[in-house]
């Protein structure tokens, strides 16, 4: 019998991807409505016999509202036997000389990063069945969501003259949504044979300044980089993913030079 997940945060740039995707081995649901009351959550829960919940829901400013939401769901699932995937960001580690894996201190820096921290304690200190999974940047082939790759594609473009930086000197770690995909499909699979509880989901450990030499060889450009006067904390963060690897047993990581090339020969691109 396929196991029935629902994913919280279907209508968002993974959950969208993880909703159709995971539903050739599992059978996968999400709510009819985001907004629905806990009482709501709770019997279709029992209706549907859920198995595993994938936290997704995600709130960058209204930390009282998340963190609500968080507790409540927690309540919902306590005496049930519901399992629970929550995802959290690796960008939790803050600054690190070296590349962090699941036991490095924890570095939240802004609210993003503080709410996730928060929520993480709240399910350790819980007596759900859960696992944590510290995403990396998410980036897919057509290279269109919001962040330093876009922002790069439209300078290729020329839609825009230049992109602005901090400091080309940090580290970003990029993992491609058909690994965070695959990876997630491993670990619902075996969820039960694992008793880790911590995850990093990460792929390649990059350079601001390598990144910006493989698009302009790859696109033979040359990128306008300007780089921003006032001071602003920008950590460089490197992951250290080796233990969800070799749990996992997952290695086929997508590069982003490969990436690169296939959206360079694309339609997408012409």
């Amino acid at each position: 019998m396929k196991k029935k997940i629902l994913i919280l945060g279907s209508y968002g740039y993974i959950g969208s991807k993880l909703l159709i995707t995971l539903n050739k081995k599992f059978k996968v649901y999400k709510l009819p409505n985001k907004k629905k009351a806990f009482s709501f959550i709770k019997k279709f829960l029992i209706k549907n016999k859920i198995n595993i919940i994938i936290n997704l829901v995600n709130s960058d400013n209204h930390r009282k509202e998340i963190i609500k939401f968080n507790e409540d769901l927690l309540k919902v699932i306590k005496n049930l036997n519901v399992k629970i995937i929550f995802v959290s960001t690796s960008l939790i580690y803050g600054l690190n000389n070296k590349p962090a894996d699941e036991k490095t201190k924890l570095k939240p820096f802004n609210d993003y990063t503080y709410n996730k921290f928060i929520i993480e304690k709240l399910y350790e200190n819980s007596k759900a069945n859960f696992k944590i999974i510290r995403l990396s940047n998410v980036y897919d082939d057509k290279l269109n969501k919001k962040g330093i790759f876009k922002n790069l594609i439209n300078c290729v473009k020329k839609k825009n003259t230049y992109i602005r930086f901090n400091n080309l000197e940090i580290y970003r770690n990029f993992i491609h949504l058909n690994d965070v995909v695959n990876m997630m499909e491993k670990l619902l699979i075996n969820y039960d044979k694992i008793d880790q509880k911590i995850f990093n989901f990460g792929g390649e450990n990059l350079k601001l300044k390598k990144i910006i030499y493989l698009f302009n060889k790859k696109f033979s450009t040359k990128i306008n980089v300007k780089i921003n006067k006032k001071k602003i904390y920008d950590p460089s963060i490197k992951i250290n993913s080796r233990l969800s690897s070799k749990i996992l047993k997952y290695n086929k990581f997508t590069k982003l030079s490969s990436t690169l090339e296939k959206f360079k020969n694309s339609n997408i691109y012409e």
